[in-house]
C-alpha cells in the first residue's frame, strides 16, 4: 500500500495564496477609493479657486464678452462710447470718489475677495484713468 504524501503545495498552501490573493485584492480596491476620494479632493478645492477664491483672485468675474487683449488697447482720451465699441458693456457703472464715472469691467466675486481689477474712469466724457491691477482687499 503506497502512502500519498502531503506536498508543500497541500491545503495549507492553497489557503495561504488564497488569503494573500484575498489581502492584495482589499488592497487594490482600498488604494482605488483613495486615489477617487483624492481627485475628489483635488477637484472640490480646484472648482472653489476658480469661482470663490478669497486670495490668489481666480474668482474675479469679468465683464460678458471680455478680453485682456482688448482692455490692453484701451487709452487715456477715449470717449466712452470708444471704449464701449472696443470693450462692450461694462459689468457695472457708478461714482469714483466724485472724480468722475467708474466703467467695471471686472469684479469680486465677494465683499473681501481679491480680484484683478480691470477699470475705466472717465472725466468730462473722456478716459481720465485705465486701471489694470490686482486688488488686494
Amino acid at each position: 500500500m503506497v502512502i500519498p504524501r502531503h506536498s508543500s503545495a497541500g491545503p495549507s498552501a492553497e489557503l495561504r495564496r488564497s488569503a494573500a490573493s484575498r489581502i492584495m485584492n482589499q488592497t487594490k480596491r482600498s488604494l482605488l477609493w483613495l486615489a477617487l476620494g483624492l481627485i475628489a479632493v483635488a477637484f472640490v478645492l480646484g472648482w472653489y479657486l476658480l469661482r470663490f477664491d478669497p486670495m490668489f483672485g481666480f474668482g474675479t468675474r469679468y465683464a460678458v464678452g471680455y478680453s485682456e487683449l482688448r482692455f490692453a488697447s484701451l487709452k487715456r482720451g477715449m470717449t466712452e462710447s470708444e471704449v464701449e465699441s472696443v470693450m462692450g458693456a461694462p459689468i457695472s457703472r457708478g461714482s469714483f470718489f466724485d472724480q468722475g464715472v467708474v466703467w467695471m469691467y471686472s469684479k469680486q466675486p465677494n465683499p473681501t475677495s481679491n480680484f484683478f481689477r480691470r477699470w475705466v474712469v472717465f472725466k468730462d466724457g473722456k478716459a481720465d484713468l485705465i486701471l489694470n491691477d490686482y486688488w488686494w482687499d
